[in-house]
């Protein structure tokens, strides 16, 4: 099949540099959305804090498609080939191979999360200390504590510990039905063919159905629509399949205005449109944007906990003056940025070797790619 991706070089370089915006518009977002300190500042520049309150969760588009995008490209890269027979040793082994990169992909995103989780629960009562705020959580239950190992709390309709904790629960139920859809293809003669059929249908689904109801935003086929055009993208299908997807998307918009999907649209077409010339443009920034890719996960699981107690602290004992409280947000993006960093080296990196040797290389079980 004729790809539409460009150069790994130049396609790494995109996807960081979204990676990057996306992930400093969300910590920018919840500190507009939660305040305090941002309703003070927000007399200095009321239509910026108003647009990132109101639009800035947007960038979840952003990583909605960037995931589908390398989850696909993780299983092209992995090698889609048919599976013998449908009772043959093939499919024990296929479902093997599907539990076992759920497993993977599970402890990569809930390790990191255990962790922010505690550092949230201690932040949330050092901030009680000194605010009374309606974005401080109460100090969780053991069923509270064991639903969100479980990432099931948003499915009950339990409080979350901390911001965008639901967006972790959900990019693993995409992963596992992406890699499903993958098992499924490969139990044909043309799984790679087969596999864009089957995201296709799911696309059209999300686009016309789930994604319209707001009730199906706990679930995974709320988000395909989004997180589906990333998967188009990266099996690299021919032109008009994408073509297909994006005009399916338009077609759902025009009956249903939602501006995520334009967002989405225009994430898939920064990924395809990237050209050479650009590159020197880039050349500067490239490497800060994929420094904070890296730690871009790290940086969306502590920065809540660590905004939470800047507020806690500037609005206690600092004056309440636009300017002061102004510096305030702005010392909180920082430190959320550093602590991500420090996150991501010293807890989440040597924590994911260790479970990585322990599970994976130990008990000779082979990670998939992705």
């Amino acid at each position: 099949m004729r790809g539409l991706v460009r150069p790994p070089s130049q396609a790494a370089a995109v996807v960081d540099l979204l990676k990057a915006l996306a992930c400093s518009l969300i910590v920018l977002h919840h500190l507009a959305f939660y305040g305090p300190m941002s309703d003070h500042a927000d007399d200095l520049f009321p239509g910026i804090f108003d647009w990132l309150s109101q639009h800035g969760r947007l960038a979840v588009q952003v990583f909605l498609v960037l995931g589908g995008y390398l989850a696909a490209q993780g299983a092209m890269k992995a090698g889609l080939q048919p599976v013998r027979g449908t009772e043959g040793p093939g499919v024990p082994h296929l479902c093997r191979q599907v539990a076992t990169r759920v497993a993977q992909r599970y402890l990569r995103l809930a390790v990191p999360l255990w962790l922010a989780l505690i550092l949230a629960v201690v932040c949330n009562a050092l901030a009680d200390h000194w605010m009374d705020h309606h974005s401080i959580s109460a100090p969780p239950a053991l069923w509270q504590a064991i639903l969100h190992v479980a990432m099931l709390q948003d499915i009950v309709g339990h409080e979350a510990l901390s911001a965008g904790i639901w967006y972790v629960a959900v990019d693993l139920q995409l992963f596992a039905v992406f890699t499903v859809m993958v098992a499924l293809a490969q139990l044909t003669r043309h799984p790679q063919r087969n596999l864009v059929w089957l995201v296709m249908g799911l696309l059209i689904l999300s686009a016309f159905l789930f994604n319209r109801y707001a009730h199906w935003d706990v679930y995974a086929p709320y988000f395909w629509v989004s997180y589906g055009l990333g998967v188009l993208f990266g099996l690299k299908p021919r032109a008009g399949w994408l073509a297909l997807g994006a005009a399916l998307v338009v077609l759902s918009y025009v009956w249903d205005p939602r501006i995520r999907l334009l967002v989405a649209l225009a994430t898939v077409g920064v990924l395809w449109g990237w050209r050479a010339p650009l590159s020197a443009l880039m050349a500067s920034i490239v490497p800060a944007c994929r420094a904070l890719s890296r730690i871009s996960y790290a940086v969306f699981l502590v920065h809540f906990p660590i905004a939470l107690v800047v507020n806690a602290l500037w609005v206690a004992f600092l004056p309440h003056q636009p300017l002061v409280q102004l510096i305030g947000v702005v010392t909180a993006f920082k430190l959320s940025l550093l602590g991500g960093w420090l996150f991501h080296v010293h807890l989440e990196q040597p924590l994911l070797r260790w479970v990585h040797t322990r599970l994976f290389v130990q008990s000779k079980l082979r990670p998939s790619a992705g």
